[in-house]
């Protein structure tokens, strides 16, 4: 499945949905930083919830830069080795981790634990 089939799958799944304010980037073909002010600059600041899958640790740093002071990110797909991660930790964001040591997660499982996390949670007061 190429990418730009993903982003197109992506908006039709949106748009099926009532979802008027979706934007989606590729980021095979742009630059990351245009990227990541592209976002900064539509969601005025930074998203409120991240969910990093794929486990490279640029992707990480990428989440850590545009989730929102106060947001909520998940790592679904664990770095193979340690990942510095300094960056947002003092600004009050909630970061959360999954991962099974020694085995090997199927897709499945990655987007079951997706799914459990993109559900209602009480406010946090």
């Amino acid at each position: 499945m190429s990418v730009t089939h993903s982003l197109e799958s992506a908006r039709r799944w949106a748009a099926g949905r009532g979802f008027r304010n979706l934007h989606a980037f590729n980021a095979a073909s742009n630059d990351p930083k245009h990227i990541k002010d592209a976002i900064l600059d539509i969601t005025e600041g930074g998203v409120d919830v991240v969910l990093e899958m794929s486990g490279a640790p640029s992707a990480i740093n990428f989440a850590m830069d545009v989730v929102a002071m106060g947001g909520f990110m998940s790592m679904l797909g664990l770095p193979a080795g340690p990942l510095t991660a300094d960056r947002g930790l003092h600004e009050e964001r909630d970061l959360q981790g999954r991962d099974h040591p020694g085995h090997h997660r199927p897709p499945q499982s990655t987007a079951h634990g997706a799914n459990a996390l993109a559900a209602p949670r009480p406010p946090r007061l």
